[in-house]
């Protein structure tokens, strides 16, 4: 099956990689100029990392993330305690895969060598403005017919939407982007002294 991936960001090379390893042929569009985000880290729960296992990465995460052992939540107000959470040894044999904390660079950095290992098509540069699943797409071309700002046409049997939540794709294949609820989290750094 042919199939194109909208967003080269970690949502979409995890499900390129695994779409690769089911015998698929993949290609994946991204707007940027390369496969690379910078932002804050990341958290992977037992889920996650279950799946980076299934796809063979988990050493690889292992080697560049750290493993915390325990989390602390606190009271915005008062900063007293709430709850601890043990990250370590126990949940890891509850869920069968630790939780770890990566740079988001070096995670997309690892899929995207993994995806070029797999034969998927790494194609930076290519902000897709159409998608068109018209029945004459359909018949000429198979499922769907993408196409990108530079001209560049891409058919496939499935197009995969994961270029995040200000989705560009969302609104070509008809979509309404998701309303926030009105909560903002801002992340920070402070001296310690």
């Amino acid at each position: 099956m042919e199939i194109v991936v909208i967003g080269g960001g970690v949502g979409g090379l995890t499900a390129a990689l695994g779409l690769a390893h089911g015998g698929h042929r993949v290609q994946v569009l991204e707007r940027a100029p390369r496969f690379a985000q910078g932002g804050p880290g990341l958290r992977l729960a037992p889920n996650a990392t279950a799946v980076l296992a299934r796809l063979g990465l988990l050493d690889q995460v292992l080697d560049l993330g750290a493993r915390p052992r325990r989390a602390v939540l606190r009271d915005l107000g008062g900063g007293a305690e709430l709850a601890e959470l043990d990250l370590g040894a126990p949940l890891t044999a509850r869920y069968g895969t630790p939780y770890v904390v990566i740079g988001r660079a070096d995670l997309l950095s690892m899929l995207a060598d993994a995806c070029a290992e797999a034969d998927v098509e790494l194609r930076p540069g290519r902000a897709v403005t159409s998608v068109d699943q018209s029945p004459l797409a359909s018949s000429v071309m198979g499922g769907a017919v993408v196409t990108c700002a530079d001209g560049r046409v891409y058919a496939a049997d499935v197009v995969l939407a994961a270029d995040g939540a200000q989705s560009a794709a969302r609104a070509l294949l008809g979509r309404v982007a998701p309303d926030g609820d009105g909560w903002a989290a801002y992340r920070g750094t402070v001296p310690v002294d």
